[in-house]
């Protein structure tokens, strides 16, 4: 499950090496090349699961070999779950999947934009009037994902958000048991976290922050403003606040902190150097929260006070660091980076203070690295190919 737990955590149960080097890496055919961006899971068998850019979702075996492959009409940003010996994800195109683990066969889909794109008028009434949401000037492109979230499983119910009504939560035989319509712009960004209680939170593109029941009644709603959310929320379960990552532009970033109790208090805003596009890693003691920016920055802050501790430049590429840092078992952080050139980054582990351990040159990579019971740690890259770098103590 993205980033490991259904507080969004970010933390992981193992640890790694103080040396790397290559294991295996896999080719993901495409042409050109593109990225898996999407976190993998592993299995028991130590298969792995994830989505990429080119619209296809791969499974790998243990040593890299390909299972398996789905094919769908656009890009997978969101990360996979498993749930009844399925694998569950989203893509762009707009739909949910669940194929059988074992062959890659579905069991089940559902369109989300169902009621906003059923038909040719709809779906250009649809472009026409979210083109100032979706059109990127800088880059002049559409950029027309129907879901960049990740799906939550809590006690066999799915949440997810995506184009459509917006939030969406499903059995995990696909029916779906409730929703609610997040308005206008239907282009969400964000995903859904939970607390203890099973309350879940979402954060609409129309600027509101909500909480809601695992059964669908609301608890409260909260408005936060004009700001993007493209990081997934996070939950603090000693602090009892929601963490949003918050940005306008690129050039405006920061991390909004939020009770849970009936009216969803604002505690903190912790302000950055840049727009802020990955989640927050809570460390185990949940004293320090860890985020990174576009400016290249990464930073530990104290979660009671939301003092910046540390602010360490990792990388000196324009629109750096997109993705969200994670925590091994012994404190460490990882985090993939874009560096300068289009084809450079790095995988870098470094410990609670930010001093770098090792890093090991894998191209550009967005995607959040995985930790292995055997101390491998494993990540997509934009050069095309999936890695497994093998840690040693050495």
């Amino acid at each position: 499950m993205f980033l490991f737990d259904k507080f969004r955590s970010s933390r992981q149960k193992y640890s790694t090496g103080n040396k790397c080097e290559l294991r295996w890496k896999t080719f993901l055919p495409a042409n050109p090349p593109f990225c898996a961006e999407s976190t993998a899971i592993v299995d028991s068998d130590g298969n792995f699961y994830f989505g990429s850019h080119s619209g296809v979702f791969y499974s790998l075996n243990k040593n890299g070999e390909i299972r398996w492959s789905f094919f769908t009409k656009a890009k997978i940003y969101g990360s996979p779950l498993f749930s009844n010996e399925n694998i569950i994800f989203a893509s762009g195109d707009g739909w949910i999947y669940a194929l059988k683990c074992i062959s890659g066969e579905i069991s089940w889909m559902f369109d989300l934009r169902k009621g906003y794109y059923d038909s040719f008028y709809q779906k250009i009434f649809q472009t026409l009037i979210h083109i100032p949401y979706t059109f990127n000037i800088k880059r002049k492109m559409q950029m027309d994902t129907k879901c960049w979230s990740s799906p939550l499983l809590i006690e066999n119910k799915i949440y997810i958000t995506a184009f459509g009504k917006g939030m969406y939560c499903f059995d995990i035989n696909g029916n779906q048991l409730w929703s609610k319509d997040l308005g206008f712009p239907r282009y969400q960004l964000s995903g859904v976290v939970a607390d203890e209680s099973n309350n879940v939170y979402f954060v609409s593109r129309k600027g509101y922050l909500y909480s809601f029941t695992c059964e669908g009644q609301c608890n409260w709603v909260k408005k936060i403003g004009k700001y993007n959310v493209w990081g997934n929320p996070s939950y603090n379960d000693v602090n009892k606040e929601i963490i949003i990552p918050l940005s306008k532009g690129e050039s405006c970033g920061l991390i909004a902190c939020y009770e849970t109790n009936k009216e969803g208090k604002l505690k903190k805003k912790i302000h950055l150097e840049a727009a802020i596009y990955g989640s927050v890693a809570i460390d185990s003691d949940r004293k320090n929260y860890y985020c990174a920016d576009l400016k290249g920055f990464i930073y530990k802050i104290n979660a009671i006070t939301g003092e910046i501790i540390i602010k360490k430049k990792i990388s000196q590429a324009v629109r750096a660091l997109w993705t969200s840092p994670t925590i091994d078992s012994e404190g460490n952080i990882y985090i993939t980076t874009k560096d300068i050139g289009y084809i450079k980054g790095r995988l870098i582990k470094m410990n609670n203070n930010l001093d770098e351990i090792w890093s090991f040159h894998l191209g550009q990579a967005l995607s959040v690295p995985v930790i292995l019971e055997n101390g491998d740690v494993c990540a997509g890259s934009w050069d095309g190919n999936y890695y497994c770098i093998k840690t040693l103590n050495k």
